[in-house]
């Protein structure tokens, strides 16, 4: 069974597909966007997908909500993952020398308190994906005085060095995917 993520690897929604999908064997067809999947899906490119819907801080994904009412997708189930954001870096860089903090929406937006609290002078730069923006950081792609937020599996992947684990605002960080398959009426 081909899988659809809206994501690339080391994103949330990987993290969520796997976890949901973690017997059998499946092929996982990373395709950053919720739009993107759920074209996939229309097009008979996978046969599942997994999106996310509601973040328990950020609130409601907007691409996807907009994705689902513009492609008909029917919603099979659902998984609620913890999110524990990170503060990533390239090695070497401290966190008085960050300039800009990339990530998508969600994750700036739960990770308020930290940045203001923290890097109150940093840019905020919003980004498609949490995964692409580490991803871009460790291909030199971003500043050298660039931060992104993302999960630890980022910075494993990508080479990162994790300044801070915990950027989120509350520990009760989820959100919750959707999985789901297109609709032929």
């Amino acid at each position: 069974m081909r899988i659809g993520i809206q994501g690339i690897p080391g994103s949330f929604s990987e993290i969520a597909a796997k976890t949901y999908f973690h017997d059998g064997e499946f092929e996982w067809v990373y395709l950053e966007t919720s739009f993107n999947v759920c074209d996939a899906l229309q097009n008979k490119a996978v046969d599942r997908g997994v999106i996310a819907l509601e973040n328990s801080i950020g609130g409601m994904v907007a691409e996807t909500e907009t994705a689902l009412g513009e492609i008909p997708c029917s919603i099979l189930d659902e998984v609620t993952i913890p999110i524990v954001q990170c503060l990533m870096v390239r090695k070497g860089v401290s966190l008085g020398s960050v300039k800009a903090v990339h990530s998508h929406k969600q994750a700036l937006k739960q990770s308020g308190y930290f940045l203001t609290e923290n890097l109150p002078e940093a840019e905020r730069v919003l980004e498609d994906d949490t995964a692409l923006c580490a991803k871009r950081l460790s291909e030199g792609e971003l500043p050298e005085t660039a931060a992104v937020i993302g999960n630890a599996a980022c910075a494993d992947l990508y080479g990162l060095h994790i300044l801070k684990k915990g950027v989120q605002s509350t520990d009760d960080n989820n959100t919750r995917f959707l999985i789901v398959s297109f609709s032929r009426d």
